[in-house]
């Protein structure tokens, strides 16, 4: 068996443009590729895809077979997005419907419209939904397309590949009147768009990401010229925020705190660490405070006064 290859966007993109592929369109976070014979994929950069494109025959899908497509495991991805090569046959009319359900029980996870049967092609085009609300899922599934309308004279028409390509997956089939039917020597062609606890944004020079791992979490936002940042490792947090001249910290280790302020010729600082705290600003005076066990000082310094 062939393994198909997992791969970020970026790394798609990029594999597609060695192989002759080119760029026809980009707006943002979506890309439009070409291939070298003409087929149109597009990518949305800000998330990842699992996916098995091949095919090399047909499956039908209508009254008497009306859900066909990939029975799989999706472990803990939040999907927005899912398609399959369609075409038709015959003279067709009714809603196509792409749709998850839970092997366990063959209830529905989520199930949008493509459109109207009638406006599919008489060869294979990609086709895909975006969900309305995006789904997270962490089980045995089945990826689906739907239509009830038709016989076997005018139908759907859906690709797939055989022998099967794709590890740990195959084929299923709804009959109607007796239920579901795997088939290990077939893979649907389909492609999900997903996101998982991971993920990242880029655009221009501004990056947004989050990832959480365990008990460490990270987020990080860049703009220009500001950074802002929260960083959490067990009992440890750390806050900064740039803006040109400023620098505002909080920074926090077991019982010791410190915060700083800058701003052109003004520091204002507060650090406390078991009995002793202390606070300082600086610009034309100087005032402290500090205080240990019994004792207090205190300074005051004016422009005329020593």
């Amino acid at each position: 068996m062939q393994k198909v290859r997992y791969e970020t966007c970026e790394q798609y993109v990029a594999r597609r443009l060695s192989e002759g592929w080119k760029i026809t369109k980009q707006e943002g976070f979506n890309v439009v590729l070409q291939s070298p014979e003409g087929l149109i994929r597009p990518v949305d950069l800000r998330y990842d895809t699992e996916e098995q494109t091949q095919y090399n025959t047909n499956t039908a899908i209508y009254a008497s077979y009306p859900f066909q497509g990939q029975r799989l495991t999706i472990s803990n991805r939040t999907v927005s997005k899912l398609g399959f090569w369609l075409k038709k046959y015959g003279s067709i009319a009714g809603d196509v419907t792409f749709e998850i359900h839970k092997v366990s029980d063959d209830s529905v996870i989520v199930s949008k419209v493509w459109g109207d049967a009638s406006a599919l092609t008489t060869s294979y085009v990609y086709r895909e939904v975006t969900f309305d609300t995006p789904v997270l899922i962490n089980e045995e599934v089945r990826i689906l397309v739907g239509f009830s309308g038709g016989n076997f004279l005018n139908y759907v028409v859906a690709g797939e590949q055989t022998p099967s390509v794709k590890e740990n997956e195959l084929t299923s089939s709804y009959w109607y009147g007796d239920g579901w039917h795997d088939f290990e020597a077939y893979d649907f062609a389909y492609i999900y768009t997903y996101t998982t606890a991971q993920n990242y944004e880029r655009s221009g020079t501004a990056l947004l990401g989050l990832a959480p791992s365990g008990s460490r979490v990270n987020a990080l936002t860049r703009s220009d010229s500001s950074l802002l940042g929260l960083l959490s490792t067990g009992a440890r947090v750390e806050a900064l925020t740039r803006v040109d001249t400023g620098l505002l910290g909080l920074k926090s280790t077991a019982s010791r705190t410190t915060a700083l302020t800058r701003a052109k010729t003004a520091i204002l600082g507060m650090m406390a660490s078991g009995t002793k705290s202390a606070s300082v600003q600086m610009g034309a005076s100087l005032l402290g405070l500090k205080t240990i066990g019994t004792r207090v000082l205190s300074l005051i310094r004016e422009a005329l006064h020593d």
